[in-house]
């Protein structure tokens, strides 16, 4: 066979994730591939027919698009849709309790194989020091997480009137504000002018 009497082998299509567009099968016929959704091109897009009676290239694949693992440390949860990492498929990421999610929430598989977003991280929740308060000090370190606690402690000669300790929370606050230290005797000032004109309170 000489000229356009040349023809190349039938394109098979089993694959039915594979969409074809074929000219026909003599020689410079060429034939076009792409892939249904959901699935990827694996080879050449276009094929031709050659004098030698075969095809440029073998018929591509279809393979179904994937993005890569989710690799995770063991303080962040991941939860992905239908439990696969094809295309539209969704994860859902969260924390451990104490830390805080740093990043998306939420990622989705595209059609390019990769993740709409950056895998995010955890991120242990802390709290601010506390100021210490007049006339007293902290009794704790000075870096707090979640869980941890203050407590307060007054100077020589003075109470603590509300929380002796705070609890940092969850939300990277403190449970109660810092107390308020007053003087353990308290002398009015009616009875200090009284002290001051010498007259005393009769018994």
């Amino acid at each position: 066979m000489v000229g356009t009497d040349v023809e190349c082998p039938v394109i098979d299509s089993f694959d039915a994730n594979r969409v074809m567009s074929v000219e026909g099968n003599r020689m410079h016929d060429r034939s076009r591939f792409s892939c249904v959704e959901g699935y990827y091109l694996s080879g050449t897009q276009e094929i031709t027919c050659l004098s030698n009676g075969l095809w440029s290239d073998s018929p591509p694949k279809c393979k179904v698009i994937e993005c890569p693992a989710l690799n995770t440390d063991e303080d962040l949860y991941v939860r992905v849709s239908d439990h696969n990492r094809t295309y539209g498929s969704s994860a859902l990421f969260s924390c451990t309790t104490g830390y805080k999610l740093i990043g998306a929430q939420f990622v989705t598989c595209l059609k390019n194989r990769t993740w709409s977003q950056d895998i995010p991280h955890c991120e242990a929740i802390s709290c601010e020091p506390p100021i210490a308060p007049q006339n007293g000090r902290l009794l704790d370190n000075t870096h707090y997480l979640a869980g941890d606690y203050v407590q307060y402690a007054c100077n020589s000669g003075f109470v603590i009137m509300g929380e002796p300790l705070a609890i940092c929370m969850d939300n990277g606050t403190w449970s109660s504000p810092p107390p308020i230290l007053t003087a353990r005797y308290i002398v009015s000032s009616q009875r200090l002018y009284d002290l001051i004109e010498g007259e005393e309170a009769v018994e």
